[in-house]
């Protein structure tokens, strides 16, 4: 039941995370960078474990 919230809550971090602000510094921008990736990450896991549920239910 968790993997569906966390694959959309990582989905909208990648949309969040994605896009450079106005006047960001260069740590700033590191940041947003590693919080993307990880962003990423997570809903590729969730994704996968989604897959895996199913697959397993059938």
């Amino acid at each position: 039941m968790v993997w569906p919230f966390m694959f959309v809550f990582g989905l909208g971090s990648i949309v969040w995370y994605a896009h450079p602000q106005p006047e960001e510094s260069e740590a700033d921008s590191e940041r947003r960078r590693s919080r993307f990736i990880a962003a990423e990450i997570a809903a590729g896991f969730a994704l996968l474990m989604m897959f895996c549920v199913v697959e397993s239910n059938i």
